[in-house]
């Protein structure tokens, strides 16, 4: 059985049957990866998260980072576009990653009032928040 196209080249009526189904946009919704935080550990590591009134506290084992200093690499992709990279001192990465732990903050948090360290083998990250929505 051969399937044969209905609409012919020259066919207005097929035209217009087009121009009325609505077209799909690709445009980025507005909250979606507003506030991102990535720490440098796989996708599928255990990670405890506590959200608390004031803060988000990320409470992990970190195999891959030493007791010690810690960064925190703040990115600002466009106006309310925030990426927050827990890394080592000198570590900046502004590639996508596929294989990193990634968790999607609210618009109430700080980003750039974050504060980490590690210690023990334990990656803490404080991430605060603020009382009232940003305008």
């Amino acid at each position: 059985m051969e399937l044969q196209n209905t609409t012919k080249v020259g066919d207005n009526a097929g035209r217009a049957a087009a121009a009325t189904v609505p077209q799909k946009c690709l445009c980025r919704l507005p909250n979606v990866f507003d506030r991102v935080i990535e720490l440098p550990l796989s996708a599928n590591a255990n990670v405890m998260i506590y959200n608390f009134v004031g803060f988000y506290c990320f409470v992990a084992t970190s195999t891959g980072l030493t007791d010690g200093p810690v960064q925190l690499h703040l990115i600002r992709y466009s106006p309310g576009m925030i990426k927050l990279i827990v890394g080592e001192p000198g570590m900046v990465r502004d590639n996508m990653e596929l294989d990193r732990w990634r968790y999607r903050l609210s618009e109430l948090a700080r980003p750039e009032l974050a504060l980490v360290f590690c210690k023990d083998g334990l990656l803490v990250v404080i991430v605060p928040k603020s009382a009232t929505r940003p305008v």
